[in-house]
C-alpha cells in the first residue's frame, strides 16, 4: 500500500522561465514520477507559456497538475530607514521596491484572475523589459481563487524586512486563509536571514508556513550548465560573475530530501500537501470556440451562409463558362452546367452546416471582403481551401474548383472532424490593416496574434556557450562553422555528419568541453516571438482562455500559448500571411493604370496566352513566383510548359521526392511522347490524363478510390492520409476495403491490386493539388505581367526587395538581359522606389541605396516634388532638415552618385559635408530667430542658396570612387574596376559570366574578373569549401572552391585584385544542379608570367620631352627580368613607327610598372598584348 505523500513541489520553473531554468516539461514530469509525487506545480516567471503542455503531460502520467506562476510585484517601500530618509530629504515621493509572489490557481476563477493580472503586467506594467504587477492591483476581488506564497527571501516580508505581523495584515485580509509564507533552505545568507525574520513573526502570531525549493535544474551536477544559461540571457561572462547567479541547492530535491531538510517543520511539509488538495483547476480540450457572427433575426448562421453563397454564385457566373446539361454530361467532367455548381454548393453547405463551421466561413469571408473593398491585395488561394466552391463564391478564394478538379473533402472531411483552416495571403505592406479591422470589429480584447517560442539551435548554442566561457571569437567561430548548415541540425547529428568536427571533439579537450555544454543547452527555449501569420479571435475576452504577452515597446499583443496549445484549448487560428509577390502584382497593376490608363483584371487573365508560355519556355523566370530558382528553371527547360495544367504540375513536381524517384523524368518523357501514356484501367484516364498517366496529386488518389472502389470522398481522404503515414496495419485494412470495393464494381482483382500498389507508391510523393493550382495561378499572373509589362513589373520587383542589395543586383542583371535600361540613382530624378522613367527605361530607387533607407528616400522624393529640385548640397540639407539629414546619409548618396546632378566632384562633396551641415544649422537658427540669412541667395539662380564647398580637397581616385559606389549599390554605374584592363582582357578571350552556360562537353571555360563575396561553407559530409562571387562587366557568377583551389585563390588575391579562373561548367545530371569544376585560379599578374604578353608603349610626337626616353629607359632597365618583350612605338601625325631599344628588354609586367609608365610625359598609350596561335 502506497503511503500518503508528505511533500509536493510548489515552486518549479521550466525552460519557459527563460533566464531561470533548464528543465523541460517532460523532465519535470519524469522527476515527479521518480519522486512518487501525486501532484506538482509549475510556477514559471510571469508566464504560463507551458501551461497546456504541462497540464496534459501531468494528466497523461497520472499526476495532478497545479497551474501557477511566480510574479514580479512592484510596490511602495515600507522599511523605516527608507521612510526616515525621505523625511530627512524633505521629499514627498515614496520610494518603490520590487518583490516576488508565487500564486497557484485553485479553480477557474483563480485562473481568470491570474490571466488578467498577468496580461495587465505585460500591457502596462513593464519596466526595462520585465512585466510587473502593481501591488494595488491585488485586491480581494482580483485575487479570488488564488493561493499566494511568499517565495522566501525574495518575497514581500523579506524584502520589506517586516518585523510586525500587522504590516502584512493587508495581504492576510486580501487572500485570507490562502496566504502562506514560503521558506527555502538554500544555504545562503539571505535564506538564513529570512528564517530568523520568520521566527520573529511566528512568535507574534501563528502564520501558515510552507516548504518550497525554487527548482531550476534537475540535479546538483547541472548547476554549472544552469549558471551558463543565466549568463547567456544576461549577456555576461561566467568568470566575471561574483559568486553564483543561482544556489547549488535549487535542484529537484526528492520527497525524502525535503522531509529530512524540514524535519523540524512538519507543518511546512504538510501544508504543501494541503495546498495541492485545494488546487483543482481543470482545463477543457474538447470544445471549439468561435467568435459570434451577427445575422439577421430569424436567420441561422447556416441559412445566412447559404444566402450569401448563392448570391455569390450569381456574381461569379459571368466568369464561369457554363454549358448545357447534355454537353456537361458528354464532356466527362471537363465542362460544367449550372446544375453542377448548385449541386456542389448544396453538398458543401450541407457538410459545413453539419460540422458546425458556418460561422468560420462567414468570419473569413467578412475580413477578406473588407480587405478587397479597402485596396488590400488578397491572394487567389492557398492550401486545400482552394478546393471549396463555397470559398470561391464568397470571395475567400479566386479559384473555381470545378474546372481544376479540386475536391472539397480534401479541405473539410465530414468523416474526420477537424477545424477548417484557411491560409490567406495578403499584400505584405497592408496585411496589418486587415488585422486592425478584425480588432476593431471583434474588440481589442478578443484578438491577438500567436506567440512562438524559439529554441537554441546547434550553432547558436556553441556560440553562446563559447562567449560565456570567454573563449576567443576566432576559436568559437571555427567550431561553429564546422557544423553543417542543414536546417534544424542537432549537435549530435553534426558530430556524425562532419568528420572535422568529430575529430576536433575527440582530440581537443577545450572543444569537447564547449560542445558538451552546448549539448546540455541545445533545444532549450531561447526567446519569445510572434507567429508569421497566426491570429486568434475569441468569443469574448481572450484572457478567459489564456494571458496575453507583449514585448516592451511593441504594438503587437500575442497569446502566451503557442499555436498548437491555442488550438488544443479550442480557440480557432486564422492565418493572415504576408506575401511579397502580391505587393509586386498590386504595385505593377497600379503603375500600369497610372501611366497607361489600362486596368488589368489580374484574377481573370486568359490562361492560354502564347507569349506567356514563350517566356516560361525560355526559362527567363527570374521574379516569376515559385519558378525562379536555378533548379526550377532547369526543370522548366526540360518540361517546356504549354498550358496552365503544366504549371500546376511544375509546382507539385519540384520537390525532392518526385525529383529523386524518377517520377519527374517519367512525367516529362510522357508529355513529349518519348514514353507511352498507359492506364491500368479505362476509368483512370479521366483522372490521370492531365498528368500523362502519372499520379501527381493527392486528389487523384482520392478520385481513383472513389471511382474504382466506391469510396466516399471523405473515406478516400482517410485513405490518402493512411498512405501518407505508411502504417502497415492501417494499409492492410485499406487494401482490403479497396479490393472489395473494386470487386463490387466488376474490376479485375489483379488490376485492382496493381492500382492500389501504384497509389501506395506515389502517395508519398503526391502533392495537394488545391495548393498547387492556387500558387500556379500566382506564378502565371507574374509571368503574364513580366511578359506584357516587363518594365513596370521589374520596377515593382526591385522596389519590393530594396533592403536586399544582392537581390536588387540580381534583378537588374535580369532586366538588362531582357532589354531594359537602368539609370543610376539621382536625387533630382529618382523616386524612393524604382520607377519607369520612360518605356523600357527604369530609374534606380533611392531607397535601395545602403545607408539611405526607404523612409529618408521618401522624404527626398516628397521634398523635391512639393518644393523644387535640389540646386546644391546646402539646398538639399536645408530642405531635408526636418528629416534629420546627417553625415551618414549624405555619404551614402554621394558614394552612390545620386548627387552627381549637383555639378560637383564626389570628392569635393565628401570633403564639404561637415562645412555644409554647419551652414545648414546656422541657416535654420537664423530662420527660427527671424534674423537675415548669412548665406545670401545666389544671384544667378533665384531662390537658390549659395553653398560653400571645400576648396582644398584632394582628387578622389577612380578606384576608390568605384569601390564606394559598389559598397552602397552592390554594382557599378559610373565605370567598372576592370575598365583599365579591358583591352588586355579582351585579348585573353574569356567568356562573360552572364553568358556562361553548362555543357555536357568538357570544354574549358576561362573567366576574368574581380572576387566579390567569399563565404566559408561546409558540405553535409563536413568538407570545407569557399563559395565565391566572380564579377566582370556583364554580371556575377557563383563558384565553389575546394581544397587546394582555396589556397590558389588566397595566393592569387595577394598579388592582384583581378583573377583568371579556368574550369569546366558541367550540365546538371540526375536532377541535380550544374557545377563549375575549377582547374586553376591565378591572379592577372600570375597569368602574365605564364603567358608572356608583349608590353606595347606608344609615345606621342607632340608630347615627347627630352626626359621621356631617359625615364622610359630607367623604368625598363630597373624592372624585374622576365619573359615579356617590350615594344615602344613612336606616333607622329600620320605614322606609327617602332623604336629600336638599346637593350633587348624582357621583363615581368606588373601594376607598379604600368602605373609608373602612365605617369611619364609623352606616353600616350600602354597595351598588354597576347599572341594567340593561328586558328585559336
Amino acid at each position: 500500500m502506497t503511503s500518503a505523500p508528505s511533500f509536493v513541489h510548489l515552486q518549479v520553473h521550466s525552460e519557459f522561465s527563460i533566464e531561470k531554468s533548464l528543465l523541460s516539461v517532460k523532465q519535470i514530469i519524469e522527476l515527479a514520477k521518480q519522486s512518487s509525487m501525486s501532484s506538482v506545480a509549475l510556477t514559471d516567471c510571469n508566464n504560463v507559456f507551458a501551461m497546456v503542455k504541462f497540464y496534459q503531460a501531468a494528466i497523461k502520467n497520472g499526476i495532478k497538475p497545479i497551474i501557477g506562476a511566480e510574479l514580479d510585484i512592484h510596490g511602495v517601500a515600507l522599511a523605516e530607514d527608507s521612510v526616515a530618509s525621505q523625511h530627512k530629504q524633505g521629499s514627498e515621493t515614496k520610494s518603490t521596491v520590487n518583490y516576488r509572489l508565487i500564486v497557484l490557481c485553485q479553480d477557474r476563477e483563480g485562473f481568470l484572475n491570474l490571466s488578467e493580472l498577468m496580461t495587465r503586467a505585460f500591457m502596462s506594467g513593464q519596466r526595462h523589459g520585465r512585466p510587473y504587477i502593481h501591488e494595488d492591483w491585488l485586491t480581494p476581488e482580483k485575487t479570488t481563487g488564488l493561493i499566494a506564497i511568499e517565495p522566501g527571501c525574495v518575497g514581500f516580508s523579506a524584502v520589506h524586512q517586516i518585523k510586525q505581523v500587522a504590516q502584512i495584515e493587508r495581504w492576510l485580509n486580501c487572500f485570507k486563509d490562502r496566504y502562506f509564507l514560503g521558506i527555502q533552505r538554500l544555504r545562503t545568507a539571505e535564506s538564513r536571514q529570512w528564517e530568523k525574520q520568520l521566527a520573529q513573526l511566528a512568535s507574534q502570531r501563528e502564520l501558515p508556513i510552507v516548504a518550497i525549493n525554487s527548482v531550476c535544474f534537475a540535479d546538483p551536477e547541472s548547476h554549472r550548465a544552469h549558471e551558463i544559461r543565466g549568463c547567456i540571457q544576461a549577456g555576461q561572462v561566467i568568470d566575471a560573475v561574483e559568486g553564483s547567479l543561482f544556489s547549488q541547492d535549487q535542484y529537484w530535491r526528492s520527497q525524502e530530501e525535503m522531509c529530512q531538510l524540514f524535519a523540524d517543520m512538519p507543518n511546512a511539509l504538510q501544508n504543501t500537501v494541503e495546498i495541492a488538495k485545494r488546487c483543482n483547476l481543470r482545463l477543457q480540450f474538447d470544445q471549439v470556440y468561435l467568435p459570434d457572427f451577427p445575422v439577421e433575426s430569424g436567420k441561422t448562421l447556416a441559412s445566412h451562409l447559404a444566402d450569401l453563397s448563392y448570391a455569390g454564385l450569381t456574381v461569379r457566373e459571368k466568369y464561369i463558362k457554363l454549358v448545357s446539361t447534355e454537353e456537361a454530361t458528354a464532356s466527362h467532367g471537363k465542362s460544367f452546367c449550372h446544375k453542377d455548381y448548385t449541386g456542389r454548393l448544396d453538398v458543401e453547405l450541407n457538410i459545413i452546416d453539419k460540422m458546425g463551421f458556418a460561422g468560420y466561413f462567414l468570419i473569413v469571408a467578412d475580413f477578406i471582403r473588407w480587405a478587397k473593398e479597402n485596396d488590400v491585395a488578397v491572394g487567389p488561394g492557398r492550401g486545400s481551401g482552394a478546393g471549396s466552391l463555397v470559398a470561391y463564391v464568397l470571395g475567400i478564394t479566386d479559384i473555381d474548383p470545378l474546372p481544376h478538379g479540386l475536391l472539397f473533402e480534401r479541405f473539410l472531411n465530414p468523416e474526420r472532424v477537424s477545424m477548417p483552416d484557411f491560409d490567406i495571403d495578403f499584400c505584405m505592406i497592408n496585411r496589418d490593416k486587415v488585422i486592425a479591422y478584425v480588432k476593431s470589429h471583434y474588440g481589442q480584447e478578443s484578438v491577438a496574434q500567436i506567440s512562438t517560442h524559439g529554441s537554441m539551435a546547434a550553432k547558436a548554442a556553441v556560440r553562446d556557450v563559447g562567449r560565456v566561457l570567454a573563449h576567443p571569437y576566432g576559436f568559437v567561430d571555427k567550431i561553429a562553422k564546422l557544423i553543417p548548415n542543414d536546417l534544424g541540425i542537432t549537435l549530435t547529428a553534426a558530430l556524425k555528419q562532419a568528420p572535422d568536427l568529430a575529430a576536433r571533439y575527440r582530440e581537443d579537450d577545450q572543444v569537447r568541453a564547449l560542445i558538451d555544454m552546448a549539448l546540455v543547452l541545445e533545444g532549450r527555449v531561447r526567446n519569445v516571438g510572434r507567429h508569421a501569420g497566426g491570429v486568434v479571435i475569441a468569443p469574448g475576452k481572450l484572457t478567459d482562455f489564456c494571458p496575453l504577452y507583449k514585448e516592451e515597446g511593441s504594438v503587437y499583443q500575442t497569446t502566451q500559448l503557442d499555436m498548437g496549445d491555442i488550438e488544443k484549448i479550442g480557440l480557432v487560428k486564422f492565418d493572415f500571411l504576408g506575401l511579397r509577390t502580391l505587393t509586386i502584382i498590386d504595385h505593377t497593376m497600379k503603375a500600369v493604370l497610372r501611366s497607361n490608363k489600362i486596368e488589368i483584371d489580374i484574377n481573370h487573365l486568359p490562361l492560354d496566352d502564347p507569349k506567356t508560355y514563350q517566356l516560361l519556355q525560355s526559362c527567363k523566370t527570374t521574379a516569376v513566383f515559385q519558378l525562379e530558382s536555378r533548379g526550377f528553371q532547369e526543370l522548366i527547360g526540360r518540361l517546356l510548359p504549354d498550358c496552365f495544367e503544366d504549371i500546376v504540375a511544375l509546382v507539385a513536381l519540384y520537390r525532392p521526392g518526385p525529383l529523386q524517384s524518377g517520377m519527374v523524368d517519367d512525367f516529362i518523357d510522357r508529355k513529349h511522347g518519348r514514353a507511352d501514356v498507359a492506364y491500368l484501367h479505362p476509368c483512370l484516364e479521366p483522372i490521370l490524363k492531365e498528368t500523362y498517366g502519372v499520379i501527381v496529386y493527392q486528389e487523384q488518389v482520392m478520385q481513383i478510390a472513389q471511382v474504382m472502389a466506391g469510396y466516399t470522398l471523405g473515406a478516400a481522404d482517410l485513405l490518402r492520409r493512411a498512405m501518407g503515414k505508411k502504417k502497415p496495419e492501417e494499409m492492410a485494412k485499406q487494401r482490403d476495403i479497396f479490393l472489395n470495393g473494386s470487386q463490387e464494381n466488376k474490376i479485375d482483382a489483379k488490376i485492382a491490386e496493381k492500382v492500389f500498389d501504384l497509389m501506395e507508391m506515389f502517395a508519398g510523393y503526391g502533392f495537394n493539388k488545391s495548393h498547387s493550382v492556387a500558387y500556379a495561378m500566382i506564378s502565371y499572373q507574374t509571368a503574364y505581367l513580366k511578359t506584357h509589362w516587363l518594365d513596370y513589373f521589374m520596377a515593382s520587383v526591385m522596389s519590393s526587395d530594396m533592403d536586399n542589395t544582392d537581390k536588387v543586383v540580381h534583378y537588374i542583371k535580369d532586366s538588362r538581359a531582357m532589354g531594359l535600361k537602368i539609370k543610376p540613382p539621382c536625387i533630382n530624378h529618382s523616386e524612393a522606389h524604382f520607377h519607369v522613367e520612360e518605356p523600357g527605361l527604369l530609374r534606380f530607387g533611392l531607397g535601395a541605396i545602403k545607408g539611405v533607407g526607404e523612409g529618408f528616400a521618401t522624404e527626398i522624393e516628397k521634398c523635391r516634388k512639393q518644393v523644387k529640385p535640389f540646386d546644391n548640397l546646402l539646398d538639399f540639407c536645408i530642405q531635408l532638415h526636418e528629416a534629420k539629414v546627417n553625415r551618414k546619409v549624405l555619404e551614402a548618396l554621394i558614394w552612390s552618385g545620386a548627387m552627381d546632378c549637383l555639378g560637383q566632384p564626389r570628392g569635393v562633396m565628401l570633403a564639404s559635408i561637415e562645412m555644409v551641415l554647419s551652414q545648414k544649422e546656422q541657416h535654420c537658427r537664423n530662420k527660427n530667430s527671424g534674423q537675415g540669412d548669412l548665406f545670401a541667395m545666389d544671384d544667378s539662380d533665384e531662390g537658390s542658396m549659395m553653398c560653400h564647398y571645400a576648396t582644398n580637397s584632394a582628387q578622389w581616385p577612380v578606384k576608390e570612387q568605384l569601390a564606394s559606389e559598389f559598397t552602397v549599390l552592390g554594382m557599378y554605374f559610373s565605370g567598372h574596376p576592370l575598365d583599365p584592363y579591358r583591352q588586355e582582357i579582351q585579348q585573353m578571350r574569356p567568356q562573360k559570366v552572364a553568358k556562361i552556360k553548362p555543357s555536357v562537353r568538357k570544354k574549358t571555360v576561362k573567366i576574368v574578373g574581380l572576387i566579390g563575396k567569399q563565404r566559408r561553407m561546409t558540405t553535409k559530409s563536413g568538407r570545407l569549401f569557399v563559395l565565391i562571387d566572380i564579377i566582370d562587366d556583364s554580371g556575377t557568377f557563383e563558384l565553389a572552391c575546394f581544397d587546394d583551389k582555396v589556397q590558389q585563390l588566397q595566393l592569387a588575391l595577394v598579388s592582384h585584385e583581378v583573377v583568371v579562373i579556368e574550369g569546366v561548367y558541367i550540365e546538371a545530371r540526375n536532377n541535380g544542379q550544374a557545377r563549375f569544376n575549377i582547374s586553376s585560379i591565378v591572379s592577372l599578374e600570375q597569368y602574365r608570367q605564364t603567358h608572356h604578353p608583349v608590353l606595347q608603349i606608344t609615345v606621342q610626337e607632340k608630347q615627347v620631352t627630352k626626359t621621356t626616353a631617359i625615364e622610359l629607359g630607367a623604368l625598363l632597365r630597373n624592372q624585374e627580368s622576365g619573359a615579356s618583350k617590350v615594344i615602344v612605338w613612336y606616333q607622329d601625325t600620320d605614322t606609327k613607327t617602332p623604336l629600336a631599344l638599346t637593350d633587348n628588354h624582357q621583363i615581368v609586367i606588373n601594376e607598379t610598372l604600368l602605373t609608373a609608365l602612365s605617369q611619364v610625359q609623352g606616353v600616350e598609350q600602354i597595351a598588354v598584348s597576347y599572341q594567340h596561335p593561328a586558328g585559336a
